[in-house]
């Protein structure tokens, strides 16, 4: 929302910093007012929006938004960012309404185990029993879901992680999909500010959170400052 905001008041014609006031004047509560002070601070005292902003962002935001500054296109930062988190959110969120029904099921599964693992006991060894089962229903769903971080944060930095994520149906080409958008728009912002090839090719791997895109980039852009065209680069490695 708050890049969405800032994207509808330059568009507008609002200066960045006069964005800054303006959205600082609705009395912002929380993380955005902190995001917005450090912005105007970091403006009055001459520094970029990029940097300004840099504590409060990814380094995918930060990489975009510092392209964007350089080549003059910071409204279009903003509202790729804008359309890039409303798409990501709905994403997570049709997930997390597909996994209602299955975790009902899980759930209403552990009263007929209980009744079966104490048959003949009687019910004061049931409910032990269920909340025994319970605990050990919630252990498995959090080491799933930390291990499914931990291997998404590893696919950042290990080309061999990155690939496998790329292979799981599904989500691998959801992952997919979303390395190669961050990493044609920063690149696209880049190449429109007046970047070499060699220098938008490496600063959009920056931003795409994908090991594989950052190895395929490093050699790329030694290809690109040697005199090789990116598009051919780009086109025969299986990163893109």
């Amino acid at each position: 929302l708050l890049h969405r905001e800032i994207a509808r008041l330059l568009e507008a014609g609002f200066p960045i910093d006069k964005a800054a006031g303006t959205l600082l004047s609705r009395n912002p509560d929380g993380e955005r007012r902190r995001v917005l002070e450090a912005l105007r601070d970091g403006l009055a005292g001459g520094g970029t929006i990029a940097g300004s902003l840099q504590p409060a962002l990814s380094p995918m935001e930060f990489s975009l938004l510092d392209a964007s500054e350089k080549g003059g296109r910071i409204a279009d930062g903003f509202s790729y960012l804008a359309d890039f988190f409303t798409l990501r959110s709905r994403t997570r969120g049709q997930a997390v309404a597909g996994l209602v029904y299955p975790l009902l099921v899980l759930h209403l599964a552990i009263v007929p185990a209980s009744l079966m693992l104490n048959f003949g006991k009687g019910l004061k060894h049931f409910f032990p029993t269920a909340l025994g089962l319970l605990l050990v229903l919630y252990a498995a769903m959090a080491v799933v879901f930390f291990g499914i971080r931990a291997l998404l944060a590893r696919g950042e930095r290990d080309a061999v992680t990155d690939r496998l994520l790329r292979r799981v149906p599904v989500f691998g080409t959801w992952r997919r999909a979303e390395t190669l958008s961050r990493f044609c728009k920063v690149l696209e912002i880049s190449l429109l500010a007046g970047r070499l090839p060699s220098e938008a090719v490496t600063l959009a791997a920056s931003a795409s959170n994908s090991a594989l895109v950052r190895v395929a980039a490093d050699r790329i852009s030694g290809e690109t400052a040697a005199g090789h065209p990116l598009g051919p680069s780009m086109a025969g490695d299986p990163a893109f």
